[in-house]
């Protein structure tokens, strides 16, 4: 199967490596995504892509930009949202350093999902840990991840190539993922 060009099969090792590419084309303008995917590379930046890539994700730099928080896209408060997203890391032993993104910050939560899918990787073969992994991708994409994706694409008013690319691509996956996991943890939980 592929999503925008990018063959998928669907392993953990697959998931894991698009969830890490993902975070750091959002993250990191300058970063040379051929050094890092498995095919399906974005287009190649112009000069001036720091700039475009600022434009469309920095509301402070222009009225354009759409938000890469998630609390942009939700109704709730805020501070209901972070408790929620805190929660979900530190149940899997994460915590947030002083200097880091909020959690909400759209690097940060596929930064964990790419931990659990790293975590289903390298983890143990036993029945209710892979369970408990797929459930927890599932309800993190279904609370988090998907809703803003959803709301970065939807919202992104940018015309350059590359974000454009980008923006799409990280809704296909995510939805796609949400997908293929709830249909994996349907089938673990009836089994």
């Amino acid at each position: 199967m592929t999503i925008a060009g990018i063959p998928v099969n669907w392993t953990a090792a697959s998931r894991t490596n698009e969830y890490r590419f993902l975070a750091l084309a959002f993250s990191d303008p300058y970063c040379r995504f051929e050094d890092i995917t498995q095919g399906g590379c974005l287009p190649a930046p112009h000069p001036d892509f720091p700039t475009a890539f600022t434009e469309a994700f920095d509301p402070a730099v222009s009225k354009k930009a759409c938000s890469l928080w998630e609390g942009a896209y939700v109704s709730q408060d805020r501070s209901g949202l972070f408790e929620d997203l805190v929660r979900f890391y530190e149940h899997f032993g994460l915590c947030r350093l002083e200097d880091a993104e909020l959690p909400d910050h759209v690097t940060v939560e596929l930064q964990f999902m790419h931990f659990l899918t790293f975590v289903e990787h390298e983890g143990s073969p036993s029945q209710d840990n892979t369970i408990s992994l797929c459930l927890a991708q599932r309800d993190f994409l279904s609370r988090h991840l998907l809703r803003l994706a959803r709301g970065i694409q939807a919202n992104c008013r940018s015309t350059e190539p590359r974000v454009v690319a980008m923006t799409q691509r990280l809704k296909m996956f995510v939805s796609s993922d949400f997908e293929e996991i709830s249909r994996r943890c349907g089938n673990m939980v009836a089994t």
